[in-house]
């Protein structure tokens, strides 16, 4: 079970030797799905919403490398972090600090630096009282832009006010989960572009899915 309260079942595990080769197969699928019944029979495999896949790269010491660049020793590699690499994330954080980072440059703590995010407002995880206090204090938070997610215009309006904001719907949907729910964005992702667009004073034309050359739409088909 993830934080979010939904289940990821999976992954598997398969050589391939094309990078950009993000697809999946109907086997392997069937594989997933055998080998987690047998452990758990009563999977609800009708309510699956989408399935995933990754590249992980291998590196032929089958260890995490973690050194410098021989080119350039300020550019720090830290790769081939497989399992157990979430759980020693920390520690190699840590380590990178103290062997390299510290010895390349002189730190000074910064006196004024703040560790703590701003507390987000998300409406799904409110009691019904707190979210009409919410509603009372800013009516937008009342107007829900994701129905599957329960996410509000004030939660995405809020999410663009802050110091580092989201400039693409994957943007958003990684914020506040706009867009997470079954429909997969279906309803929700056209209302969050013309959102972005208003925001940033742009036209719908201009916004982004993800990455550059993501654009959701190409072009006006009617004009008024």
């Amino acid at each position: 079970m993830t934080s979010s309260n939904n289940y990821i079942v999976g992954p598997s595990s398969e050589p391939i030797d094309d990078v950009e080769d993000f697809s999946t197969d109907s086997y392997t699928l069937g594989e997933i799905r055998r080998q987690a019944t047998e452990l758990v029979p009563d999977i609800p495999f009708n309510q699956v919403i989408r399935v995933f896949s990754g590249i992980r790269p291998t590196p032929s010491t089958h260890d995490f490398i973690i050194e410098p660049a021989k080119s350039n020793r300020r550019f720090i590699n830290v790769a081939g972090i497989e399992s157990p690499g979430l759980v020693s994330s920390p520690a190699i954080a840590e380590y990178v600090f103290e062997n390299y980072v510290s010895k390349l440059f002189d730190l000074v703590e910064k006196k004024n630096f703040n560790p703590r995010v701003k507390k987000y407002h998300r409406l799904n995880d409110m009691t019904l009282e707190e979210r009409n206090a919410m509603i009372k204090e800013n009516s937008e938070y009342g107007k829900i832009i994701c129905n599957c997610e329960k996410v509000s215009l004030g939660e995405i309006k809020e999410l663009l006010t802050r110091s580092v904001p989201p400039t693409t719907v994957k943007g958003v949907k990684r914020r506040c989960r706009a867009g997470f729910g079954k429909c997969q964005g279906g309803f929700c992702s056209p209302l969050v572009t013309l959102i972005l667009a208003k925001h940033y004073g742009v036209s719908p034309l201009d916004i982004k899915w993800d990455k550059e050359a993501s654009n959701i739409l190409k072009e006006e088909v009617k004009k008024i």
